[in-house]
């Protein structure tokens, strides 16, 4: 490789390093989880409210300390209770056997915003 090579990798590694904790500073931190179970929403509930939530005897969230995480699953590979918790803006937590989406939302409200394919 020649000088102008490293050149330009060097480059590329520093914008990609200058994004990504730009990425990670500007975070926000949500208020509201909303779970969704089969494409519809079953609940929302208050990061700042502790909890337990049982999701249709599947699933168990718990929210404490203004984050979200999946305590137990009767699904069989359990990914979804081994991922980390959820705190910030569109951050989720996906049980594919049990049809389970967990995501944190920054708003307030819990109406579904309408899109092109919903009119």
């Amino acid at each position: 490789m020649k000088r102008n090579d490293y050149l330009l990798a060097g480059v590329i590694c520093l914008t990609a390093i200058v994004l990504w904790v730009f990425q990670i500073v500007n975070r926000d931190s949500g208020t509201t989880v909303v779970v969704k179970t089969d494409g519809h929403i079953y609940g929302t509930y208050r990061l700042d409210c502790n909890r337990e939530i049982l999701i249709d005897d599947h699933n168990l969230l718990v929210i404490e300390e203004g984050k979200a995480y999946m305590k137990w699953a009767d699904c069989k590979d359990q990914l979804c209770v081994h991922q980390k918790e959820i705190a910030s803006e569109n951050e989720s937590i996906i049980c594919l056997p049990n049809k389970v989406i967990v995501e944190v939302s920054g708003r307030a409200d819990t109406q579904p915003e309408t899109d092109a394919t919903a009119q």
